[in-house]
């Protein structure tokens, strides 16, 4: 006996609300062309909209089912005709196009709802009515670490864009103490609001912060987001009736749209509300939301997106890549990436854009999809024919986090054959990748290829290999004399070289108190002399090939304590690459992440890191 097909407006809500999405933007196209109201063509789509979402929602044998299909239809048919006087503008009759598209796959949807209506009726007849009990809605789930996944009463969003004379939203009018309980819970979500917005950028730890400092910002975070959503869900009346619950999403759109600059904690707060509710409708307007947003808030809408808990953001994302511009593109995949939901079809298919950021960013997500062989020979195709070292750098560092030779062999060929003429940019980013993933070989390559820069400094101190340090020490003493006409405040250089020096050789030396130097207490001495003295009579303890963390012969359990220790972030997203890298990718830590996730990848590792067989003071390469 075959099974009952899917009733239409339930399979194909989501495409057919896309469709609806794209009109609505093309409002906002014509609305900067004409001054007729389109409000509302505007408030028919997104009555359209919504009935499809309730459609979605019901059987075919519920008493409105046909009610609201046919609300769907009359809908469309209302924004069509608003639209007549625009056929001959591109944009109109685009919108007039698709809109035809979709009532006829509604009428068509009807038709066969009908047909399964009858059909069930005749089997009923002939046999005893089945019971339907109404589901008991989810338990109510408390943020722990990363956010919960919230369901709530009420999870439809209208869709809205920005119109030249946009409709107003519905008075509060009606009984006096109904009012009251609404602007408490108005205030209530204001209040979480307000927070949320804050927050979302306290947790992304400064540069001179240690990371697990973000634990106490995200725990209220998440308590905030709980508190908002919970105002949202149905509410128990006497009797075990559930009662109408509160339209948090009313409050969450004008918290996002009172005011008129360009706020990306706002924005944030937005798309993190909405990317943690169990709803399709909620990720389509999340996404909507986004494709109309000032580039000013990108970034925090991506941010929310990469974090919220909704598995129904990925794919909202993935539609959205479709149209996107190139930086609108770059931050789509990059949250794609940071959610590990990038499919190897996307990200190949990108990795062939025209514009190398966004071809640079789907080389980063091929790093985290399933299909590790296949992206890895894919990267290793896009480097045969040498791109622009935007791609190129970003191709061979997911090589090297997917533990694939070929991103190396890459790095020490573009240096060999184009160091000195390479940007700058460029030469630190070939320079920071064979610091991490280089062997003994390397160390001349190395040293050719340095800098006068921080970041060179740094590099070398990753590197780990004992002749760096004569390099450093004379580096940090040509320092010391710029330093000297400057005043007592220590250089960059100078103290990225002082670092370097303490990862490989662990020294403690500190300045002299009385040098006058500006220094945070603990922090390795600046001074070259003492430098010189302490590798004078510490060199012979130093093995030539072998690389050193910290005075000892290197393994990658130093790099997982150090990603665990009070590290700062920079040295954090160094430290994640190289456990990629000396692993073969069978470690990943997106430092980015919640703290408890980041928490529980590092217990894993920690778990891992003894059996993995290196032997101490191995360079990663050889591996």
């Amino acid at each position: 006996m075959s099974a009952e097909p899917e009733v239409p407006l339930r399979r194909d809500a989501a495409d057919l609300v896309s469709v609806l999405e794209r009109v609505l933007l093309d409002l906002s196209e014509l609305s900067a062309t004409t001054t007729t109201d389109l409000a509302p063509v505007a408030t028919a789509l997104r009555g359209a909209s919504a009935a499809i979402g309730r459609a979605a929602e019901l059987d075919v044998e519920h008493a409105a089912y046909f009610e609201v299909v046919d609300e769907i239809i009359l809908r469309l048919a209302e924004s069509a005709d608003g639209l007549r006087p625009f056929a001959a503008e591109p944009a109109g009759r685009r919108a007039i196009q698709e809109l035809a598209a979709v009532a006829d796959a509604v009428r068509r949807g009807r038709e066969v709802a009908l047909e399964l209506l009858v059909a069930r009726q005749d089997r009923l007849l002939r046999g005893p009515a089945p019971t339907r009990d109404a589901p008991a809605p989810p338990p109510f789930r408390a943020s722990l670490g990363p956010p919960a996944l919230h369901r709530l009463a009420h999870a439809s969003v209208e869709l809205e864009v920005d119109l030249s004379a946009p409709a107003e939203e519905p008075s509060d009018d009606g009984d006096p103490a109904t009012q009251r309980v609404a602007d408490h819970y108005a205030a209530l979500a204001r209040d979480c609001l307000t927070d949320i917005a804050s927050l979302g950028s306290l947790r992304r730890p400064l540069p001179e912060q240690i990371w697990s400092d973000s634990a106490r910002f995200e725990e209220r975070l998440l308590a905030n987001l709980d508190a908002l959503l919970s105002l949202g869900r149905e509410a128990p009346s006497p009797g075990g009736v559930r009662a109408a619950s509160y339209d948090v999403w009313r409050d969450v759109r004008r918290f996002h749209r009172e005011v008129s600059f360009p706020d990306p904690g706002r924005a944030f707060a937005l798309a993190f509300t909405l990317s943690c509710v169990d709803a399709e409708a909620t990720a389509r307007f999340a996404t909507l939301a986004l494709r109309q947003a000032p580039p000013e808030t990108h970034a925090a809408f991506a941010d929310a997106f990469a974090l919220g808990s909704s598995r129904l953001i990925g794919p909202a994302l993935g539609r959205l890549l479709g149209d996107a511009e190139p930086p609108l593109a770059v931050l789509v995949l990059d949250a794609l990436r940071r959610r590990r939901e990038a499919t190897f079809a996307v990200s190949a298919t990108y990795l062939g854009h025209p514009d190398e950021r966004v071809a640079a960013a789907a080389a980063r997500c091929l790093s985290v999809v399933e299909q590790r062989g296949p992206a890895a020979r894919l990267l290793g195709r896009s480097l045969e024919h040498p791109p622009g070292d935007t791609l190129a750098t970003a191709a061979a560092e997911s090589l090297l986090a997917l533990g694939d030779p070929a991103g190396l062999v890459f790095v020490r060929q573009r240096l060999a054959e184009r160091g000195s003429g390479l940007a700058e940019a460029d030469r630190l980013a070939y320079v920071r990748l064979l610091s991490l993933a280089g062997n003994a070989r390397d160390v001349d390559l190395l040293l050719r290829s340095l800098g006068q820069a921080p970041a060179d400094a740094t590099a070398a101190g990753w590197f780990g290999h004992k002749d760096l340090c004569p390099w450093l020490v004379a580096s940090l003493a040509a320092a010391n004399e710029v330093r000297a006409s400057t005043g007592p405040v220590a250089l960059a250089f100078e103290q990225a070289a002082a670092h370097a020096l303490f990862r490989i050789t662990g020294a403690p030396l500190e300045d002299r108190p009385d040098l006058g130097l500006e220094r945070p207490p603990g922090s390795p001495a600046i001074e070259a002399r003492a430098w010189h003295a302490f590798w004078a009579a510490a060199e012979p303890h130093f093995e030539r090939d072998r690389k050193y963390r910290f005075g000892h012969p290197y393994g990658p359990g130093l790099t997982v304590e150090e990603l665990a220790g009070p590290s700062l972030p920079g040295v954090r997203a160094d430290a994640a690459l190289e456990l990629a890298v000396v692993t073969g990718g069978a470690l990943g830590i997106d430092t980015t992440d919640w703290v408890a996730r980041q928490r529980t990848a590092l217990a894993e590792a920690r778990a891992t890191a003894p059996g993995l067989g290196w032997v101490a003071g191995s360079f990663p390469a050889p591996r």
